[in-house]
């Protein structure tokens, strides 16, 4: 189970090892609820309903539920249809 520390301000609320999964390479990088939950700036309540709707998970016994982060990642792209918007670099 990954934990970690919020940091309040204008810089990423979310840490370093959860911004970019590394799953391309091999080295996955699995999470539970509140972790998604953080990646994606949802409540737990809503990863939920994203199950519901088919977040890809790994169920691990009858309770705990694992994610490969990456996965998620891909999948709120492709179901939400997000792209990036404006110049990069631009502030």
């Amino acid at each position: 189970m990954v934990r970690y520390q919020i940091n309040i301000g204008p810089v990423s609320r979310m840490p370093s090892h959860l911004q970019k999964p590394e799953s391309p390479t091999g080295n996955f990088k699995f999470g539970d609820k509140q972790d998604v939950a953080a990646m994606l700036g949802l409540c737990r309540r809503s990863v939920d309903n994203l199950l519901e709707r088919g977040l890809p998970h790994l169920k691990l016994g009858r309770r705990r539920i694992r994610f490969d982060l990456e996965e998620v990642r891909l999948w709120a792209k492709r179901e939400f249809g997000t792209a990036r918007t404006g110049k990069v670099g631009v502030q």
